[in-house]
């Protein structure tokens, strides 16, 4: 009986430590497969990111451009009268056509040769003898004016190239001590001719009499401008002049570089 106790408690012990045994086996599996996942699983430390490289400063501005000079008052009022009712009178001479257009665009030429004189005067000093350079493009402009004139006195419409022709002696004012009376009476040596081609074109053809009409506009534009501006003649730049040709260098250069003598050119 002992020994079959014995074989008992034995067999027992045995099976106590196999379940122990395979207990422990289950154990150290855990055991690896939780090792194993630690060191198969992400960093804990990431690389820290490298900063971003400085952005490069921006250019300086570009320096600003010289403010334009202030163009006088006298001179703005001149374009003003050359923008408007000489150029009116240019489109209707070019509706006309013929001797008439070119006459009307040589007396646009004028008006500009005399801005270009006025521009210079509030520019200079007062000359002893004005230099004959200041007067060649009005000079040039009345010459052809006067050239149409003459060359074509057999012309139908000499009525009209005659009265353009008697009219722009008035832009020789720059002598008179009451200038805008001189241009005044200058008129009547328009209206002597230009009042011809109202009576003849007043039923046939009205953009004749709206021409002459416009030249008349012309004169009596430039007398109230000069009675605004120039009342007891021309004005010299007297403190701050420079010479009169050194003025006129700078005022065609200026002219150049703006495209013009401050009129616009025609329209096609």
């Amino acid at each position: 009986m002992a020994s079959g106790s014995h074989m008992h408690n034995f067999t027992t012990l045995i099976k106590r430590l196999e379940a122990a045994t395979s207990r422990l086996e289950d154990m150290a599996m855990s055991l690896d497969d939780n090792s194993a996942s630690k060191n198969t699983g992400p960093s804990s430390a990431a690389a820290p990111a490298l900063p971003e490289p400085p952005k490069p400063a921006a250019p300086p501005p570009p320096p600003a451009a010289p403010a334009a000079p202030q163009v006088p008052d006298q001179i703005q009022d001149f374009d003003t009268l050359i923008k408007g009712d000489v150029q009116n009178f240019v489109n209707l001479g070019e509706k006309i056509g013929g001797l008439v257009a070119e006459q009307s665009k040589a007396v646009l030429q004028a008006f500009q040769a005399e801005r270009t004189f006025l521009y210079v005067s509030t520019k200079a000093k007062k000359p002893d003898v004005p230099p004959p350079e200041l007067m060649t493009d009005l000079h040039k402009a009345s010459d052809s004016i006067n050239n149409i004139k003459e060359s074509n006195r057999a012309s139908p419409l000499f009525n009209h190239l005659s009265a353009v022709a008697e009219g722009i002696v008035a832009l020789g004012w720059f002598f008179e001590s009451k200038p805008a009376d001189f241009v005044a009476e200058m008129i009547g040596g328009i209206e002597y001719y230009g009042n011809k081609v109202l009576k003849e074109y007043k039923e046939k053809d009205r953009t004749h009499v709206e021409y002459i009409q416009a030249y008349y506009q012309n004169f009596k534009a430039l007398s109230a401008y000069l009675k605004k501006h120039y009342p007891k003649g021309l004005t010299w730049n007297s403190e701050s002049g420079l010479s009169a040709l050194d003025a006129l260098k700078e005022v065609k250069a200026g002219s150049a570089s703006t495209g013009g003598g401050g009129a616009p050119p025609p329209p096609p």
